[in-house]
């Protein structure tokens, strides 16, 4: 009993000492809060810290107010302001405000609940890559020291790690020498779940960029954007992503119709996206585009939506499930990869897709790329495979139809010299084309050009093609083989941008030119033509003003090696057709040894020809020129110089005959005399042979008798 009340009072004892002790603590750090918290030890220490760091800078630093809680553990820091070396403010800053947790600093831990910039303003400079940036010293001045380690620092210390919880950034501008930028809000959340969020709005960045042709101004920005993570999953939702650029030089298509309004030196394009990506490793991630439409509505370019999923690393980004989708056209390809340039490894950038389909409408394209489209409403199908690098790109298995096969185009090509716009080369070579009877107008309609000859075009029934054609600078080719129910041509084409001129050759075996031009029974074989037409707008514009007319400006020359007209039937026909515009006129040439038959005709529409052509014929003596004389008498020269050779012929034959009669005969007597020689040779043998068989006899007689 009495040990155990000693035991009590001891402890009510150690409790009062314990409870003193904490009260004690208690009113130590109350009142060294309740000091820090007075302005005058604060300013004391605002005036302590900018002083120590005007030494560490050597230059101006000055901060207008702190304040300072040690009980929240929240740091809040005014009117902040840092000069550099040659005097100009660099960096001020109207708010900093710090909430931490201290015990985590203990375990080498920063833990930050808050942290707020308000009212930010930098400008920095670097004249040159030679010369330092204004802000370098800053840097320096907080470079760790490189002295030898004592041995007890040799150990490794614990790594300080860093936790934020909440971050904002508010009104922050920053000046890089001719750049600036801008941002009203960005803020960033972590909760206790381990999710992180963010949010971003009204960032923006101009500049300006120096090209070959002078500087251009540019900005980027971004309206708004959201950021949610968990794990190694991110969301990312921008709105309004905005870049614009000015080069301070007219658009490419001032003054050029013909010309598509993108032109790279003048974009103002905006764009809102939404994506989702998975890290995989530290080079790796998954991601899938799950919105982004884009709109320059400068230059006419819509891309309503682009979705696809990607897997990347730092070699290689492999895609699926592309889909891109324009105002009324949709592509879309399985498959696709895009090897990423490096010079550290010596790898240039490539790609390839699988096989692209899509539906497809032409003037989607039309006003940033070819107005010519802009009426171009023929719904088409495409399929094609694509692949290429920085200087090129291919195109395989093309397939181009309308949907009701009217119209089947099969081709393959491609595009070099992606960098140089005076060497770039587009070229396709087209395998088989089939348009059947009336499509071709159809086509030809869905083109803002003036439309001749089109029942002509309509008479030649279903087309068939072969050919190539290319695009180079300022020139346009084209070449092949037509094949048509009135005949097969042979053709070749250039326009030149240059002199504004249409130049082409057509040749063919068989041309139905009666069915072609409604004229009845009318063929031609062995036809070829040249001809040249005029399609600049100034000089065709001032010709039509002169003369009106709705005829092509140009000429024709045909050489034709017979033609039949019903019963007549000609050959060596020589035609030549001048238009103005407004009046077609024609010769035909039939030349003969004495006379030749001329014929005049002039026309003023083609789609009426037949009732509206007006033929003169005629007929014209001759004799011979000189050039035919000529030609005569060189034909005379060499026909008997023919028959000189062929007389000569004969005899060198005639001569080789009888030397090869004369070596028969020759070989003959030999071989004969060879033969009797044989047998003479054969009967004298027989002959000793009887002799010796006689004698042997004679011998064996003999004998016989003395014995």
């Amino acid at each position: 009993m009495i040990i155990a009340l000693c035991m009590r009072k001891i402890l009510v004892r150690v409790s009062k000492i314990l409870v003193g002790f904490i009260a004690v603590m208690i009113v130590l750090l109350l009142s060294v809060a309740a000091l820090l918290n007075t302005d005058r030890v604060q300013n004391k220490l605002l005036q302590f810290s900018v002083s120590v760091l005007s030494d560490k800078l050597e230059t101006k630093v000055e901060a207008d107010s702190i304040s300072l809680s040690f009980l929240k553990q929240h740091l809040s820091l005014w009117g902040v302001s840092i000069e550099d070396k040659e005097h100009r403010k660099m960096f001020e800053m109207d708010e900093l405000t710090l909430s931490a947790k201290l015990l985590p600093l203990l375990r080498n831990e920063v833990r930050l609940e808050l942290v707020k910039v308000s009212g930010l303003r930098a400008a920095l400079y670097k004249p040159s890559p030679e010369e330092p940036a204004n802000y370098q010293f800053v840097l320096d001045a907080f470079k760790s020291d490189k002295r030898a380690k004592k041995p007890d620092e040799t150990k490794k210390k614990k790594k300080l790690t860093f936790d934020v919880s909440l971050v904002k950034l508010e009104r922050v501008d920053v000046k890089y020498n001719d750049s600036e930028g801008s941002l009203e809000l960005l803020e960033y959340k972590k909760t206790l779940l381990g999710k992180q969020a963010g949010r971003l709005t009204g960032l923006k960045a101009k500049w300006v960029a120096k090209t070959k042709k002078g500087p251009q101004d540019c900005e980027a920005g971004i309206a708004n954007m959201t950021y949610q993570s968990k794990d190694d999953k991110h969301l990312v939702a921008i709105g309004g992503l905005h870049f614009a650029n000015d080069n301070h030089l007219p658009r490419k298509n001032v003054g050029k119709p013909k010309h598509g309004a993108f032109d790279a030196g003048h974009v103002n394009a905006v764009a809102n996206l939404k994506l989702t990506a998975t890290l995989l490793g530290k080079d790796t991630l998954r991601a899938t585009l799950d919105r982004c439409d884009a709109v320059d509505k400068d230059a006419g370019i819509v891309v309503k939506d682009i979705t696809l999923a990607l897997a990347a690393n730092k070699e290689l980004i492999n895609l699926s499930n592309v889909v891109i989708s324009l105002e009324n056209t949709v592509l879309r390809f399985d498959s696709g990869m895009l090897r990423l340039p490096s010079k550290k490894r010596g790898v240039k950038l490539a790609y390839h897709t699988s096989e692209i389909k899509g539906d497809v409408l032409l003037k989607d394209i039309a006003k940033p790329f070819a107005p010519v489209l802009a009426k171009f409403s023929l719904p088409l199908v495409l399929t094609a495979k694509m692949k290429g690098d920085d200087d090129a790109m291919s195109f395989n298995d093309i397939l181009v139809s309308t949907k009701d096969k009217k119209l089947t185009i099969s081709a393959k090509g491609g595009i070099t010299e992606l960098k140089d716009k005076y060497k770039l080369d587009v070229s396709f070579h087209v395998n088989k084309m089939h348009a059947r009877k009336g499509i071709v107008p159809h086509v030809i309609n869905q083109f803002p050009v003036k439309k001749f000859m089109m029942k002509q075009v309509d008479n030649l029934g279903d087309i068939y093609y072969t050919g190539d054609f290319s695009i180079l600078w300022k020139k346009e080719k084209f070449s092949g083989v037509l094949t048509t129910a009135v005949g097969k041509l042979n053709f070749n084409l250039t326009l030149d941008e240059n002199t504004k001129y249409l130049n082409g050759a057509v040749s063919t075996k068989e041309v139905d030119l009666g069915t072609a031009f409604d004229m009845g029974n009318m063929r031609c074989w062995d036809t070829k033509a040249s001809f040249t037409f005029d399609y600049s707008k100034p000089r065709t514009a001032k010709m039509r003003k002169l003369k009106g007319g709705k005829l092509p400006i140009g000429s024709v020359n045909a050489e034709i090696g017979s033609a039949k007209y019903k019963l007549l039937k000609v050959n060596n026909v020589v035609s030549h057709i001048e238009s103005d515009g407004a009046v077609a006129v024609g010769n035909i040439n039939i030349k003969g040894k004495r006379t030749d038959i001329l014929c005049s005709f002039s026309f003023t529409n083609t789609d009426s020809i037949k009732n509206k052509i007006k033929i003169k014929p005629g007929i014209r003596f001759h004799g011979l020129s000189d050039d035919e004389k000529t030609a005569k008498d060189e034909a005379k020269a060499k026909k008997k110089q023919e028959k000189e050779l062929q007389k000569q012929q004969a005899a060198d034959e005639k001569a080789r005959k009888k030397a090869q009669k004369a070596q028969e005969k020759a070989a003959k007597n030999a071989l004969k005399a060879e033969e009797k020689a044989r047998k003479k040779e054969e009967k004298a043998a027989r002959k000793a042979e009887k002799k010796a068989a006689k004698e042997a006899a004679k011998a064996a007689k003999a004998a016989a008798k003395n014995q």
